[in-house]
């Protein structure tokens, strides 16, 4: 047929409902690779018409407000989001900031995320 002024029209078109459908009929697996989120409605149309969508992150460029932004967007156009992918992730650079366990018999205590100072722990067996 004739190109639509936007994409916006083609994709919510019964004609691409239907092309999704037959591709869902003739394949365990159909993965849909959309545009970024923010300022374009490819995605969240998109996201109405299939059965789940994947949210990919870049790490460290993506910030917080953007990936909490987007999900909203696609949760209120009508989509179900399962999961996410982060990409660029680079280990050697990451860490938890500090996240560590600790255990110690003598003072009957354990400890999940920062090391505690020598005086929280003195309080914590005062009280605990």
């Amino acid at each position: 047929g004739p190109l639509p002024d936007n994409a916006a029209e083609l994709l919510s078109s019964a004609a691409t409902r239907t092309a999704i459908g037959a591709l869902e009929d003739a394949f365990d697996l159909v993965v849909i690779d959309c545009p970024p989120l923010l300022g374009l409605a490819d995605s969240p149309i998109l996201s109405r018409l299939v059965e789940t969508a994947i949210y990919v992150i870049a790490a460290n460029v993506t910030n917080r407000t953007v990936i909490s932004r987007s999900i909203q967007r696609l949760k209120a156009a009508g989509g179900h989001v399962s999961g996410v992918i982060l990409t660029k992730f680079d280990p050697k650079r990451e860490s938890y900031g500090g996240y560590d366990y600790e255990s110690s018999y003598g003072d009957y205590a354990y400890n999940y995320g920062s090391t505690p100072s020598k005086a929280d722990n003195q309080a914590s067996n005062r009280t605990g």
